[in-house]
């Protein structure tokens, strides 16, 4: 027989569970309350997925249609901190477009192609990827970041989507993250009112942000604000410090990683099948619908050690890289040997400053680079091949 001590624990917790679940309900539905706690419908929750407010697959279309470019970049931040789009496009003679989110991998790459260049009547001529050593053929490079990217660009109701990607969703679904997420989900259900959500989330990071105070100077809460998201900024982070043998994600480095294997671990050795990356699939599209696709590897920040001269493994896999995009009719360049990417030109291992005395110069030497392999590729004449400096 339960003690009077363990009942009364027991009634404390259905009291909690029955208020967990009732006030929030009551409150969604009453506008006085409502009013009183000044809750706002909230704005559709947005991801920016590429310049110009690219959020989905319409409002992607709708751009590049309105857009009419005739060279599309697409990539990550590396790309986005090196290139500008009015800029390249003065010096190239092209209407020059960024297609970019930050963290993106191969696999929202691919999905920026197939939904969204691929699907507008006027394609562009010419479809530049950036990327960084092995990341092309690296699937699994920072999903857990692409995750609701992938849901908005519809990627997983494509057939490519099983043949590359496997077993992920179910080895995903089954991990310590996945049932989190899983519960996340249904507990979400169980509290109606986004209103609410958003305004609980709201309340909670006002109270952190105000017990954070203690042992700082007083400042006026805004520019308090300021000054956190100026320490968080890029400008005093080291985003790629990773120690030897670990990789970006934290796993380890393995040598013996076999082609195509999806682990989590960088791939060790260039695999051009189909059913191990996106990257044929890229090909694929390029040739069915008439753009030629051109990979550009970027140069990572000399003294950060990340990329040694000896790495017989990252030479190989780049070389074979190369003879098969080459093979396939595709461009390919390479600025990871370019002595004018000097230390003072980046911010941390992979981004450089945007400031126009560093973002501009680099523009023009890319162009330089690649006119004689771009150029040809494009129907309409281009500009000299070094433009004057401002």
């Amino acid at each position: 027989m339960p003690s009077p001590s363990a009942w009364k624990s027991v009634a404390q917790l259905a009291i909690v569970l029955m208020t967990a679940l009732a006030v929030p309900s009551l409150i969604s539905r009453s506008t006085g309350i409502e009013r009183l706690l000044r809750l706002r419908e909230s704005k559709p929750k947005k991801v920016l997925l590429a310049s110009g407010g690219v959020n989905d697959v319409p409002s992607g279309q709708s751009l590049l249609r309105k857009e009419k470019a005739s060279w599309v970049v697409i990539g990550n931040s590396m790309m986005n901190s090196r290139f500008e789009s009015a800029y390249l496009s003065q010096i190239s003679g092209q209407r020059a477009f960024k297609l970019t989110a930050s963290g993106t991998n191969s696999v929202m790459w691919y999905l920026f192609l197939r939904q969204i260049v691929a699907e507008v009547p006027k394609k562009p001529q010419v479809v530049t990827i950036v990327f960084r050593d092995r990341n092309l053929t690296w699937t699994d490079f920072r999903m857990h970041r692409n995750e609701e990217m992938v849901e908005r660009m519809d990627g997983r109701s494509l057939p490519e989507w099983d043949t590359v990607m496997g077993d992920y969703d179910l080895k995903r679904s089954m991990s310590y993250a996945g049932v989190v997420r899983g519960v996340t989900g249904e507990l979400q259900q169980l509290i109606p009112g986004e209103k609410l959500r958003n305004w609980g989330r709201w309340k909670m990071q006002k109270i952190a942000f105000g017990l954070t105070e203690v042992g700082e100077p007083v400042l006026e809460e805004e520019d308090r604000r300021d000054e956190r998201n100026d320490r968080l900024s890029y400008d005093h982070q080291r985003q790629d410090g990773r120690a030897p043998g670990v990789d970006d994600d934290g796993g380890n480095e393995s040598e013996e990683t076999k082609p195509g294997e999806r682990n989590g671990v960088e791939p060790i050795v260039f695999d051009s099948s189909h059913e191990h990356s996106f990257l044929p699939h890229m090909i694929d599209l390029a040739k069915k619908h008439g753009f030629v696709l051109h990979f550009h590897r970027v140069k990572r920040r000399p003294s950060d050690g990340i990329e040694p001269v000896d790495d017989a493994a990252l030479t190989a896999y780049l070389d074979a890289s190369r003879v098969y995009v080459e093979g396939q009719g595709c461009v390919f360049s390479d600025e990871s040997k370019d002595t004018t990417l000097t230390e003072d030109m980046y911010i941390d291992g992979d981004h450089l400053r945007r400031e126009p005395q560093f973002q501009e110069p680099y523009m023009r030497n890319f162009w330089q680079r690649v006119q004689p392999l771009l150029a040809p590729k494009f129907k309409a004449p281009v500009a000299p091949t070094t433009p004057p400096a401002k």
